[in-house]
């Protein structure tokens, strides 16, 4: 498998360097069955990996602000991305709280965002559908 690996990356960044470090990431993911970390490592990694999609949606926008110190970029786009899934989880939460216990629908994904109430009569469930 290492072999396979080595030779999908060779010549793939232009950069023998960054090939080597993206190779030594990938050999430990496939050779080694854990990675023993403290502890408050593993829960700094797990807030990022959390935020990973907003931390990917609002780089673009955060990152140029910072031209000429990258690793200031990189660090700025992490924070706001965190920052960013944390007022969407508390907002998430607090609709919940005002919304209740939603009615079963047939539509599953709308079924958390709208109350029963909102959904035209033709497309809710009558009493005894939820019992």
């Amino acid at each position: 498998m290492t072999i396979v690996l080595i030779i999908g990356l060779h010549g793939y960044f232009d950069s023998t360097e960054r090939e080597m470090l993206v190779l030594a990431g990938f050999a430990l993911l496939i050779w080694l069955p854990a990675l023993r970390c403290p502890p408050a490592a593993t829960v700094v990694a797990g807030v990022i990996a959390e935020a990973s999609l907003y931390i990917y949606l609002t780089h673009y926008q955060v990152y140029p602000l910072f031209d000429g110190h990258p690793l200031l970029g990189v660090v700025a786009s992490v924070v706001v991305g965190v920052l960013l899934t944390q007022l969407v989880s508390v907002l998430r939460s607090r609709l919940r709280g005002r919304l209740g216990p939603l009615r079963s629908m047939k539509v599953p994904a709308l079924r958390l965002a709208l109350p029963a109430s909102w959904w035209p009569r033709w497309h809710r469930r009558s009493e005894s559908d939820l019992r």
